[in-house]
């Protein structure tokens, strides 16, 4: 179906045959959906909801039809491609009347690392913290120490690597390539520590971030002192559990980066990746 204004009324009727009123939405309260495709077995996407949150989605892929832009995503691609095959897709609703958001994200996120769905861009609330993990990358991280160096760090990049080293190929390629800008990466040298289950796999010091040759868009580091948890080397950042600082930050809980600064005397202080900028204690509260 190539009409643009045929497809977008057949997005349109669909709109108001799911539209819910008032009155169910009371009932259904916080929920958690996916969006599937016709006769697929798993979700293409995963959310959370209240009232018509789902169709939000139907809207915005019946606007794209108007932009002269790239799609903007592949969860609305492949909402479009339904249509345009002449078969709509299905919302399901996994769990309904739940009383918090809390309760909502925990259960998305969980779906998530469950289904993988290609529309979600990143991992669901606190997977970085408590989500999908081996048992094996788990005794690691509750058997490691909390990390609390001795020594001052003015800069030290954090990066969840856990999806990046099957990728990249190894614990140093994955935690030096390819991230998104930051003004922090303007002046060197840093560290920077690449985490696997909260514990820090490997730890790199460097003097400056250039672009990716192989990303566009992208920056990376190159490091000559490698401290890499499979080499036998030690470091004091190595083998450490970081969740004392990661389970703080919104933006690492969503898939972000961060960077923090040690004073070497049991403090740290969020430079990149959370609202609060006060120097926190590392110790147990």
């Amino acid at each position: 179906m190539d009409d643009v204004k045929e497809l977008g009324n057949l997005i349109k009727t669909y709109l108001n045959k799911l539209s819910i009123s008032e009155s169910v939405g009371e009932k259904l309260k916080y929920y958690v959906y996916g969006i599937f495709g016709d006769g697929e077995p798993t979700p293409f996407y995963v959310g959370v909801g209240q009232n018509n949150r789902p169709l939000a989605h139907f809207r915005d892929a019946a606007e794209a039809l108007d932009e002269e832009t790239p799609i903007p995503s592949r969860k609305i691609e492949r909402i479009l491609t339904a249509f345009k095959n002449a078969k709509e897709p299905q919302i399901t609703i996994f769990r309904h009347a739940l009383e918090t958001a809390e309760q909502a994200f925990e259960i998305e996120a969980t779906l998530i690392d469950a289904f993988l769905p290609i529309g979600n861009l990143v991992r669901g609330y606190r997977s970085s913290d408590r989500g999908k993990a081996t048992l094996e990358d788990l005794r690691w991280r509750y058997s490691a120490k909390t990390v609390n160096p001795i020594s001052s760090y003015e800069k030290v990049f954090i990066f969840n690597i856990a999806k990046g080293i099957p990728f990249h190929g190894s614990v140093y390629e994955a935690t030096r390539k390819a991230w998104e800008y930051s003004r922090l990466m303007d002046h060197g040298p840093a560290f920077a520590v690449g985490l696997k289950a909260a514990v820090s796999q490997g730890v790199y010091s460097f003097e400056f971030w250039r672009n990716s040759p192989e990303y566009e868009g992208k920056w990376e580091f190159v490091s000559d002192r490698h401290f890499d948890r499979d080499g036998g080397q030690d470091h004091e950042l190595l083998n450490k559990n970081w969740s004392r600082i990661t389970k703080k930050c919104r933006r690492w809980l969503y898939g972000g980066y961060l960077v923090v600064q040690f004073d070497g005397e049991g403090h740290f202080k969020v430079l990149h990746g959370s609202r609060e900028k006060d120097w926190q204690s590392l110790e147990e509260e």
